[in-house]
């Protein structure tokens, strides 16, 4: 995980972009990836005329780069004391998180980013970015319970808050970047789904990029392949075809039927 750059989506649905930075080099971090998806909005409306017009609401996330304005979106419920980050649960009793700022394998910090949900019915989770040597995680903290959760990237709301997707891409395979779409619950998500179609053994295969919800139970994403011509691969060139994540029954397909060329990625 790398310094952070990300956008804010409040009730009043306005963006702020703002730097912040560490003093040790690391992969892209959660602030960064997050300031690359795009905004949740609603559902466009019907083609026909004369179908109703239903827009999905938008559900409450609430984040941003530096730890001092997330905060502020916690509601006065998270602060940093030194090296301690404090959540102050709604039910009882508080999360903390300490800092371990020793250089080897027990280095960690904690960043405050922000929180998400506790609209239409769903439970607030707390974000924490959290970063080690390896490159980080992020953990999810219930606000009532303080029950926890480290998932693999970034979350990424559906439309009516109900799910979020996470897309890991670790550095040890080229393009081993995992897919999950995880289920919002009363205390921990539940994980619904994990994509993860490249072998890395084999060296082929493809993986999932540019993941967007388009409704609450369509994801669209961009399937990104090695190509098999040996000079192309070289040259750093991909093969990109689209495709759908879809809900039906209760149960996520991946659709390529309707799949469409795009360019070529260049070098």
């Amino acid at each position: 995980m790398k310094p952070c750059a990300f956008a804010v989506a409040c009730a009043a649905a306005t963006f702020v972009v703002v730097a912040c930075a560490d003093a040790r080099p690391r992969r892209e971090s959660l602030k960064d990836r997050m300031a690359k998806q795009p905004s949740v909005a609603p559902a466009p409306a019907p083609a026909s005329a004369s179908a109703p017009t239903v827009l999905e609401p938008v559900a409450a996330f609430c984040t941003d780069t530096s730890e001092a304005a997330a905060m502020r979106c916690a509601d006065g419920v998270a602060t940093r004391s030194s090296d301690t980050v404090i959540i102050r649960l709604s039910n009882v009793g508080a999360a903390k998180r300490v800092d371990q700022p020793t250089e080897g394998g027990t280095y960690r910090r904690y960043y405050y980013a922000g929180r998400f949900g506790g609209d239409n019915g769903t439970p607030a989770f707390h974000i924490l970015d959290v970063r080690n040597t390896q490159g980080g995680a992020i953990e999810l903290i219930n606000a009532a319970t303080g029950d926890s959760l480290v998932v693999r990237g970034v979350p990424n709301l559906s439309p009516d808050g109900a799910r979020f997707t996470a897309v890991a891409e670790p550095e040890t395979c080229e393009l081993a970047t995992q897919l999950e779409v995880w289920r919002v619950t009363g205390d921990k998500p539940v994980r619904e789904y994990s994509l993860e179609p490249f072998d890395c053994v084999a060296n082929r295969g493809w993986g999932p990029a540019d993941v967007r919800w388009r409704s609450r139970d369509t994801i669209s994403l961009v399937r990104t392949a090695l190509p098999a011509n040996a000079e192309r691969r070289a040259n750093g060139e991909r093969d990109s075809t689209r495709a759908l994540l879809v809900r039906v029954a209760g149960q996520w397909k991946l659709d390529t039927t309707a799949v469409a060329r795009l360019p070529r990625t260049p070098p």
